[in-house]
């Protein structure tokens, strides 16, 4: 039985309509984490358990364990480069760059073969989105995320993510 639950806060600054129209977010998220004392799974499990909110960028965690057990301290920053909705080219770009830290609660119990450090530094991940809007019909998106393990991990290992993507509305 999965019985996961997070917590996700945002507190969004926003600055009036400009030629970049930059925002800025800063984000807490917590992850539950299991408890081996009962029969149900408490932890997020990356197959089972995924929660769409973060556009795939946590894929890269994947390689080394489940994204569970687990605080997220995120900053995040949007432009829009180009808007300009009568337009025939594209109606839009948009430029959204993320740096998060990660944290683990339980520090000695690492999801490697090898076991935890005894730190709780999870790791950090960077991640880039690049979105364009061609026009009422055609979306593409290129997506990047690059995750750097911390000393929570005795093994583990740098991991990137890269999709390219186009949506086709009708």
């Amino acid at each position: 039985d999965l019985d996961a639950w997070l917590v996700d806060a945002r507190l969004t600054f926003k600055s009036p309509e400009a030629a970049l129209s930059p925002v800025v977010m800063l984000q807490y998220t917590y992850f539950s984490g299991d408890d081996p004392d009962t029969d149900d799974f408490e932890g997020w499990d990356g197959l089972f358990a995924n929660y769409p909110i973060f556009r795939e960028e946590l894929i890269p965690i994947l390689n080394n364990g489940n994204w569970t057990n687990l605080h997220q301290f995120r900053l995040q920053g949007t432009a829009t480069l180009y808007s300009n909705p009568e337009r025939k080219l594209f109606q839009s770009v948009r430029l959204t760059g993320t740096a998060a830290y990660l944290m683990a609660d339980d520090a000695d119990t690492a999801m490697t073969s090898g076991g935890g450090t005894g730190d709780s530094h999870f790791g950090d991940l960077f991640t880039a989105f690049l979105d364009v809007k061609v026009n009422d019909y055609i979306s593409v998106s290129l997506e990047a995320a690059a995750f750097r393990p911390g000393d929570y991990w005795t093994d583990g290992s740098e991991s990137e993510w890269l999709r390219f993507q186009t949506i086709f509305a009708f």
